[in-house]
């Protein structure tokens, strides 16, 4: 699936995708050459787009017409719906 809407966030890499999910990529370091580290699972559409704070807070938005936002561990802290068409 294609990769879309990436961003660098506490944890990685974080990549939005046509499957509908946020992969975290993790960098390389001192333990390998990095690898996926978690697939966070919230929408109903293609991730189109994905933005972090510095506090570790991720925010995703879809083709769903949301935009969701992630804590640090993976969770949905929230969600803004009502738009009528798709979120970039």
């Amino acid at each position: 699936d294609a990769s879309r809407g990436l961003a660098w966030s506490a944890d990685g890499l974080a990549a939005g995708g046509d499957d509908w999910t946020v992969r975290i990529w993790s960098s390389a370091g001192s333990k390998g050459s990095g690898g996926e580290a978690r697939v966070q699972r919230g929408h109903r559409a293609p991730v189109l787009a994905a933005c972090a704070s510095e506090k570790g807070v991720l925010f995703t938005a879809s083709a769903d017409g949301e935009i969701v936002t992630w804590d640090s561990r993976g969770q949905i802290v929230s969600r803004v719906a009502g738009h009528s068409d798709c979120v970039w």
